[in-house]
């Protein structure tokens, strides 16, 4: 098969590029963590693969890959890191506003990030809850385009 480019996936290219990635932990301490991510078409624009390199005690590998049924409006982000975790999240963009989010028993998590005016800024951050009521915040994120 050749594609010029997967039309499902066209809202995603903002997204696309090399990016520093600055995660602030909350508490008072104000601990940080760097690293990097590349957003970039997979082989024939058939899908969108996010690539991170994180130097902290977290994932310091991760990789997912994202598609979309050509009838949904609502992405598929298949997850995979260093530590051996398999994460199957949702995902939307439109607007700026980049969305993640997973509904797993006891471990639901959302993501939330948006583009600034001149796209090369996302401010975001990841959050978690056991049920989906209340939630906590696990961390911000500041993602700087490099290129």
């Amino acid at each position: 098969m050749t594609l010029s480019s997967n039309p499902v996936l066209r809202d995603l290219h903002p997204l696309v590029g090399t990016w520093k990635i600055e995660v602030q932990f909350p508490g008072p301490a104000g601990t940080t963590a760097q690293g990097t991510a590349t957003i970039a078409w997979s082989e024939d624009r058939a899908f969108l693969a996010i690539r991170s390199s994180m130097a902290w005690e977290g994932p310091g590998r991760t990789v997912a890959v994202v598609g979309r049924d050509d009838q949904g409006s609502n992405y598929s982000v298949l997850y995979a890191d260093d530590r051996g975790v398999s994460r199957v999240y949702q995902m939307s963009y439109a607007n700026g506003i980049w969305r993640q989010w997973r509904e797993a028993p006891s471990f639901w998590q959302r993501f939330t990030g948006e583009l600034d005016a001149t796209g090369a800024v996302i401010t975001a951050m990841w959050e978690n809850s056991p049920d989906g009521r209340e939630w906590q915040k696990d961390f911000d994120l500041t993602y700087r385009r490099e290129q």
